[in-house]
């Protein structure tokens, strides 16, 4: 709406196994028209120390030097446009130098402002947990897991990133009606257990699947909850013992024998 703030979300890929460097300033010039919100609000998965962007101002900054993590990372700022229309935010192809290459197509992405609000807005949350049974509930003295990575998605596009809480709770707010889908970053340490579809999306619940529920549709007002994450332990594997342990085990057994064998003696 027009004179309020948006979450512009800048992704960075990197599908190679290792951090790609950035060889120099990665600039997104704003539409004119569009400016970085008062505050900004940085936020996202990438190094955030490396982001400038100034209130008031029509760009936002990745520096050089920094990196993009295996698997890429993102940024957010918060923009507003105090006139109604479609702005197209575009990323030139070869803007993003690093030390694997450029980008070879550029990057687009679609704000539109309006005089009013397109409806009431919408939330969804959930929780990460150690689901010690495998069932896909929340049992009693099932804890929740902190730290993990949460993205939420619009139409192919990272549009918001989180990380879970101390309880493993994370939530997504004031979002605009929609179809999204939330996606959990594996955590360290952890096999992928159940994911469940939670309730309260009207449009549409949702589909789960491996770290990931699709197709959620949020109208205005809906407050969906309980898109949950089940994690397991790793199994422990059996203890075997090595020749070395054996050899301990034989030992032990023949002197016990050779006591027993010297006690026998000694009783004739």
């Amino acid at each position: 709406m027009a004179g309020q703030q948006s979450t512009l979300t800048i992704s960075l890929g990197n599908g190679n196994a290792a951090a790609a460097t950035l060889t120099a300033d990665l600039v997104d010039s704003l539409p004119a028209g569009v400016t970085v919100a008062n505050p900004a609000s940085i936020a996202g998965t990438c190094t955030l120390g490396s982001v400038t962007a100034v209130p008031g101002s029509g760009s936002v900054a990745y520096a050089a030097g920094a990196t993009i993590p295996a698997g890429g990372c993102s940024i957010q700022v918060r923009v507003t446009a105090s006139v109604t229309g479609t702005y197209t935010n575009t990323i030139a192809a070869g803007a993003l130098q690093t030390d694997v290459g450029s980008n070879v197509v550029p990057a687009t992405a679609a704000l539109t402002v309006t005089s009013t609000a397109p409806g009431s807005i919408a939330s969804i949350a959930g929780t990460v947990y150690h689901d010690r049974n495998d069932n896909g509930v929340i049992n009693s003295g099932e804890e929740g897991i902190a730290g993990v990575e949460i993205r939420l998605l619009q139409g192919g596009s990272i549009v918001a990133t989180t990380t879970t809480d101390a309880n493993g709770h994370y939530s997504f707010t004031n979002l605009v009606p929609g179809t999204y889908t939330v996606v959990e970053v594996q955590p360290s340490g952890w096999n992928d257990g159940k994911d469940t579809v939670g309730v309260g999306a009207t449009g549409a619940p949702g589909t789960a699947g491996n770290d990931v529920i699709s197709n959620v549709t949020l109208a205005g007002g809906d407050a969906a909850t309980q898109y949950n994450f089940g994690e397991l332990r790793p199994p422990v594997a059996a203890s075997i013992p090595t020749l070395s342990e054996w050899a301990l085990i034989v030992l032990s057994m023949l002197l016990g024998l050779m006591a027993w064998r010297e006690a026998g003696v000694r009783r004739r």
